[in-house]
């Protein structure tokens, strides 16, 4: 099959953190470049999935319920600790990522924990965000802060559609959306927290110069 000069762009690029879009008019080759794709990560042993939402059925399954999609991928092994990662998650967005804590609860092993959320970032469900600190290697020992891509799927596994000021979590809520908002201007390794040992915190350190402190109620 002829692979198009873009087909080694987006090779070049598969391993970057960034989102990848194929964009153009119908029937130019968009699914076929990205089957292709697709075969060179499975050929290389990539854990990989190709689903195409012009299938009703898949649409109709993930209107139902984001966990359907191991449903269509016939992922049983790993759907309840993934679902329950995911919950624990949701409730803990914008919190320090403690994978100690995570394999306790879950009663999972720490690499088994790694595993998950390193497919969970890859898959764009959920962000890190690196503690500032002036060392790099003391920045990679400390914990990440975990953010939801989509606060949509996070309310979703809480079972909380409640009117925003009715939610008993906004202030978490509130952080995540301000980083939406910085997520969606800028590189992610631009963005990073400051902690201390104590627990004062900024929650935002932007491009290393600047730092924001989020507070939904200014009172509290």
């Amino acid at each position: 099959m002829f692979k198009r000069n873009l087909y080694q762009k987006l090779i070049k690029e598969i391993y970057s953190d960034f989102y990848l879009i194929v964009t153009g008019a119908r029937q130019v080759g968009k699914t076929t470049l990205l089957k292709q794709v697709f075969d060179f990560l499975k050929e290389n042993n990539h854990l990989v999935f190709f689903l195409n939402l012009e299938n009703p059925d898949y649409l109709k399954l993930l209107n139902e319920h984001p966990r359907n999609i191991f449903r269509i991928y016939n992922l049983p092994k790993n759907k309840k600790n993934v679902m329950n990662l995911l919950k624990i998650l949701a409730t803990q967005t914008a919190s320090l990522l403690n994978i100690n804590n995570l394999a306790k609860t879950l009663r999972l092993s720490h690499t088994a924990i790694e595993n998950y959320l390193f497919t969970l970032k890859k898959a764009f469900i959920i962000y890190n965000i690196s503690p500032f600190a002036k060392n790099v290697r003391n920045e990679i020992k400390k914990m990440p802060k975990a953010y939801y891509t989509d606060l949509g799927l996070r309310n979703a596994l809480v079972k909380d559609f409640r009117p925003f000021d009715l939610k008993q979590d906004k202030g978490m809520i509130y952080e995540n959306f301000i980083f939406r908002q910085f997520a969606d201007r800028l590189n992610i390794d631009d963005i990073k927290f400051w902690r201390t040992q104590p627990g004062n915190e900024i929650d935002f350190i932007i491009q290393d110069r600047f730092a924001y402190k989020v507070k939904y109620n200014i009172d509290t």
